[in-house]
């Protein structure tokens, strides 16, 4: 038998508890919150949102969704004055972190004013992966959510007769409808509930119900067209069915099910599916409050996924993110099944797994691979020197870049000095040429290919000279000899051509990256080393380093590393009539060096013979003749 209601705690103690809930949950929405790059969905709410609300609304008609967020993102775009990530994506993390702070009230408020059942629901939302990753996002997922809790908030009033309370809810019902046509799933499951358990309060809950289809009325027309477009983006609007959302859904599959049940519960099905059972278990036996609204939360998780999957079968409806609408009442099942448990120790046992297993988990709930826009596009435009041609994240099969809106927001934001003219379009015609084009970057997603004829274009007198990883995309320079560089000569034996820097300017104990052409005039027969020395633009040596004379490498960040194995040829293996191959000599400045100008020069000697080998070159300012040196490299410390 159920025990009677537990007494109602101290005001400063559930405050406490709700506060430290929301507080979570503000950590797990916002710390970080604008490390992942805008994706494409995100930069059509930035989009439509810089265009004033007269025409958004016109764009958002030619759309799938209705346009209160947009608003709301204009809004708050204007009174704010930023455009910036973070700041955008505070228009998703507020009201997430408000669904949580009104799920602890319903969980509380409906099952014995129990604060365990309020608190725990809520530390399954603020820890729930499926919902991080859309309070963390540029669209109407979280806002939605937040609507929906209010909704049943604003019933709870009504079905207790309280003043302005069909007003409230209606307005509730009607912000609803303009912000996700899915929520009316939901209506549908709280109309039922007043059928089945007040009667007496149908009258005024249809009353609120034809409140908020008057106020929708004005869009009815849009949303007519907008099922034809969203037909139309099927592709077979000659087959399709009349209405459906064509783009973002999943067929009916058991595979379909088995992500929903995995995303849903952190990848923890058991766990969540039994404290669901537990809570169940108190519909018999619990007091008639207690009963309704648990049968109440019971519809509107299993009827509204259960209406998906059913319907979908026949009308494509069903996406991941189209069912979020739901993740409240499993986080109120959760609650109550916490609350079931008959010792506070128990509890806060099942509280602590809960949160535990959300944060732990959590990001494997995001959605999406997001192209890491902004790392891509700093990396690329900190290191572009004129001439250099960028064939960027091309599609498969793609011949050109990819530009799209959340290209174009980063290149404003995190990369200004890009240009649009610098991307590739028609590959390979465009860097077949390697005296206009000696350096190509090209940055793709590691299960995007390079086509066959583009591949030979690009390794055609090219070396891979330095790579870039970022989560599963990779970004490669291939890079050339420069067509009009100076060369300076080492003895009879070697021919050095100093290519860019791919920075001019470093700090104190930063390591500077040199780009050194090598080629062989005759055979060396010995392995010979250099010297670098660091020396201010007076001449003053400041320190210096002495390494193996090698060319090769694998490409990495800094150049090609050595240490990291591939094709290394010491200077004995290098053949007089093989081409330039590249070696990319590393200094690192001391960390007490002051700001200045530096220049780094080279020398070459053979170990047994430390006598450095003379230095020549048709420009007489690369070369040091006194000490037998070439220059290679100039730059600024800060």
């Amino acid at each position: 038998m159920l025990k009677s209601p537990a007494k109602k705690l101290p005001t400063f103690r559930l405050i406490l508890a709700a506060a430290a809930v929301c507080w979570l949950a503000w950590m797990m929405f916002v710390v970080h919150l604008d490390r992942r790059s805008m994706w494409i969905d995100e930069s059509y709410s930035w989009r439509i949102s810089r265009l004033g609300p007269v025409a958004l609304i016109q764009d958002t008609a030619g759309d799938v969704h209705p346009p209160l967020y947009y608003l709301t993102l204009w809004g708050w775009m204007t009174w704010t004055g930023s455009e910036d990530l973070f700041m955008m994506r505070l228009t998703a993390a507020i009201p997430a972190l408000l669904a949580v702070a009104i799920v602890i009230r319903l969980g509380r408020k409906w099952f014995n004013n129990s604060y365990w059942a309020g608190a725990a629901a809520g530390v399954f939302l603020a820890t729930s992966g499926i919902f991080i990753n859309y309070a963390r996002e540029l669209r109407m997922y979280a806002l939605i959510v937040l609507l929906i809790c209010v909704s049943w908030w604003m019933l709870d009033r009504l079905l207790h007769e309280k003043r302005r309370a069909v007003l409230l809810y209606g307005l509730s019902l009607a912000l609803m409808a303009y912000t996700f046509y899915y929520a009316g799933f939901v209506v549908l499951i709280q109309f039922i509930f007043v059928a089945i358990f007040h009667r007496n309060r149908l009258k005024p809950t249809l009353l609120a119900g034809g409140l908020a289809l008057l106020l929708f009325l004005p869009w009815i027309p849009v949303f007519i067209g907008q099922l034809g477009t969203a037909k139309a983006q099927s592709g077979e609007v000659a087959n399709a069915p009349i209405i459906g959302k064509f783009l973002g859904t999943r067929p009916t599959s058991f595979d379909a099910i088995n992500n929903f049940v995995d995303m849903y519960t952190a990848g923890q099905p058991s766990l969540i599916i039994a404290m669901v059972s537990l809570a169940l278990t108190l519909t018999f036996g619990a007091n008639p409050r207690f009963r309704r609204w648990l049968i109440a939360i019971a519809l509107w998780f299993f009827l509204v996924v259960v209406l998906f999957f059913a319907i979908n079968m026949v009308i494509p409806i069903y996406g991941l993110r189209y069912v979020l609408i739901v993740i409240p009442a499993l986080a109120l099942l959760v609650g109550v099944g916490v609350y079931r448990m008959p010792t506070p120790a128990a509890r806060w046992g099942l509280v602590a797994i809960v949160g535990v297993t959300g944060i732990l988990t959590h990001p494997h709930s995001f959605q999406i691979d997001r192209p890491p826009q902004r790392e891509i596009l700093r990396t690329i435009s900190a290191r572009y020197l004129p001439g250099d041609r960028v064939w960027y994240l091309p599609p498969l099969g793609a011949r050109g870049s990819y530009i799209e809106t959340d290209l174009k927001y980063h290149m404003i934001f995190d990369a200004p000095n890009m240009s649009t003219d610098w991307f590739v379009w028609e590959a390979p015609r465009e860097f077949t040429d390697l005296a206009t084009t000696p350096r190509v970057w090209d940055a793709r997603a590691y299960w995007v290919p390079i086509l066959a004829d583009t591949k030979a274009a690009l390794e055609t007198g090219r070396t891979i000279s330095e790579e870039y990883q970022y989560e599963g995309y990779t970004v490669h320079l291939y890079e050339a000899p420069p067509a009009n560089g100076t060369t300076e000569t080492f003895g009879d034996l070697f021919q050095l051509l100093p290519g860019p820097l791919d920075m001019t300017q470093y700090h104190a104990g930063d390591t500077v990256v040199g780009k050194a052409w090598w080629k062989a005039l005759k055979a060396a027969n010995q392995d010979y080393s250099y010297s670098l020395v660091l020396r201010r633009d007076d001449g003053t040596v400041i320190a210096q380093e002495d390494h193996s004379l090698q060319v090769g490498g694998m490409p990495s960040p800094s150049g090609l590393d050595i240490a990291l194995g591939g094709q290394i040829l010491s200077t004995s293996a290098w053949q007089p009539d093989a081409p330039y191959q590249l070696a990319t000599p590393q200094f690192t400045l001391p960390a007490d060096l002051p700001p200045g100008e530096y220049e780094l020069w080279m020398g070459v000697y053979f170990y047994q013979d430390p006598q450095r080998l003379a230095v020549t070159s048709a420009d007489t300012g690369l070369v040091d003749a006194t000490n037998q040196l070439g220059k290679i490299a100039a730059f600024t410390v800060e």
